[in-house]
Formats: C-alpha cells, sequence, structure tokens
C-alpha cells in the first residue's frame, strides 16, 4: 500500500476495516490536507485505492456541477453560503432587534429616570411603548398586596417573637449570674465580719 502523506507513514492507516470506515478516514484525511494521494497497487494490494479513487471522482463530478452552476461557483458553495452568510445575517437581524426594542428603550429609560432627558420625538414615535407606564396603573392586584402585607406582618410578629424570647432567656442568665455573685459577696463579708 502506497500513501504519499508526508506528515503520516503509510503504516498509520489501518487496513483491517470495512470500506466505509476507509472512506470516512480517507475524507478525514483529504480535508486536513488536501495534497494526499494514494498511488500504486490495486484493490487488491491497496485496499485504500477504490475509496480514493470513488472520492476523487465525487470531487470531479461536484466541481463540474458547480462549475456549471449559475448561483454556485468552486470557491463559493451552498456551504460556504449558509456559514459565511446566510447564519451571520440571522444574527446580525436578531441583534438589530435586540438593540432596536431592548436596549435602546431601556437606556432611554434609564437616561430619562436619572437625568430627566426627554426624547419627544422618538416617544411619538412609539420607542418607549411598553417601558413606560403613564397611567401608574397598579401591577399587582388588591388581593397580592394584602397577602404581601400579612406575610410582612406575620414576618415582623415572628421576629418580635423570637426578640422577645431571647431577651427574656439573656435576662434570666443575667439575673442567675447577679444572684451567684452576691451570694459569693455575701458569704465573703460574713467570713471576713464585716
Amino acid at each position: 500500500m502506497c500513501i504519499r502523506d508526508r506528515r503520516r507513514v503509510h503504516g498509520d492507516y489501518p487496513v483491517a476495516v470495512t470500506s466505509e470506515e476507509r472512506k470516512l478516514l480517507l475524507r478525514k484525511a483529504l480535508m486536513l490536507r488536501p495534497k494526499l494521494k494514494v498511488v500504486g497497487g490495486t484493490t487488491k494490494t491497496n485496499p485504500y485505492k477504490a475509496q480514493y479513487d470513488m472520492i476523487v471522482a465525487e470531487r470531479r463530478a461536484e466541481l463540474e456541477y458547480y462549475k456549471n452552476s449559475i448561483l454556485w461557483s468552486p470557491r463559493y458553495t451552498p456551504k460556504q453560503f449558509k456559514y459565511l452568510f446566510f447564519y451571520p445575517a440571522i444574527m446580525v437581524f436578531l441583534l438589530m432587534l435586540y438593540i432596536r426594542y431592548v436596549a435602546v428603550p431601556k437606556r432611554m429609560m434609564e437616561l430619562k429616570n436619572k437625568y430627566g432627558y426627554v426624547f419627544p420625538e422618538l416617544e411619538a414615535k412609539g420607542w418607549l411603548k411598553g417601558w413606560m407606564d403613564d397611567d401608574d396603573d397598579e401591577i399587582y392586584t388588591d388581593w397580592t398586596l394584602k397577602d404581601v402585607e400579612a406575610w410582612e406582618k406575620d414576618k415582623l410578629d415572628t421576629n418580635r417573637e423570637q426578640r422577645e424570647k431571647i431577651s427574656r432567656v439573656r435576662s434570666k442568665n443575667i439575673h442567675a449570674q447577679l444572684e451567684g455573685k452576691f451570694a459569693e459577696l455575701y458569704k465573703l463579708r460574713k467570713e471576713n465580719g464585716l
């Protein structure tokens, strides 16, 4: 088997694989190193020869197709169109939509709230539509506000109860310590006769 490749010794290509696996190996090798050539031998002596010839024939047919095509060329294929134009164009379009409908109105509201700037032309065009509440409508319903108030009240009550419990325990501990110290002081004074 003779495979001309400066970077690989011909023994590195496995021989005991199926023809599909050989084809995949050759496609990867040809993609990485386009000047790779499989020369010499027959299909019996060089198992990669048949797959290499098929790949070369497919490439020539593809090249002829792109040469005769009105829209595509050998240098500008549908794959290149998809990855170099179509997907980047979609990303730019989405970025422009984000800037138009999110970033600019957000910045306008920030400038309006922070520095008091007014944008009458843009507001007339509707750029701040949905960002500004002129009616000052409440976002939450009455029952939601009542639930939040009740929850805050319960939280304050539980905090107050916990603080009272802690203060009672501390006062008992301090009272017990003071009683013990007064009892010791009383004993010392009694022993010294004072």
